[in-house]
């Protein structure tokens, strides 16, 4: 077993860090801290861009969050698994809800259809179109 050290106890998210997964993408289009971000299958069958999840785009499958602001053609780290603070949920969106891609490119909204995919759910309910989440 890696000897991580002492657990850092001043963040709620500091004992999960195990948990957390990240990927190194190429931005598709300019992306912001926060965003969303879905690969386009359709698009890109490399599978390695990334571009604002919106459910306007049946080809777009989720991946995680954007840990990093980025221009198109740069890379973007992006947490595709585990606890994150700082995801774009629509406001209102509730602690404990699934979520999914919205309309609006780069956020989550309420899961809501039976052949939507949940991509995280949130652990904070959503202001100012934040919250944090743990990405599933």
């Amino acid at each position: 077993m890696i000897n991580r050290g002492p657990v850092q106890k001043d963040s709620f998210f500091s004992a999960f860090t195990v948990g957390i997964k990240t990927e190194l993408f190429e931005a598709g289009e300019a992306l912001a801290v926060g965003d969303f971000v879905a690969v386009n299958y359709a698009a890109d069958t490399s599978l390695t861009k990334v571009y604002k999840a919106n459910s306007g785009t049946a080809t777009l499958l989720v991946v995680g969050v954007a840990l990093e602001a980025a221009a198109a053609g740069s890379n973007v780290r992006v947490q595709v698994k585990g606890p994150c603070e700082v995801a774009k949920v629509l406001t209102g969106v509730a602690a404990g809800t699934l979520v999914a891609k919205s309309a609006v490119g780069g956020r989550a909204n309420a899961k809501s259809g039976a052949t939507e995919r949940a991509v995280a759910v949130t652990l904070t309910a959503a202001a100012a179109n934040l919250a944090s989440v743990v990405i599933l």
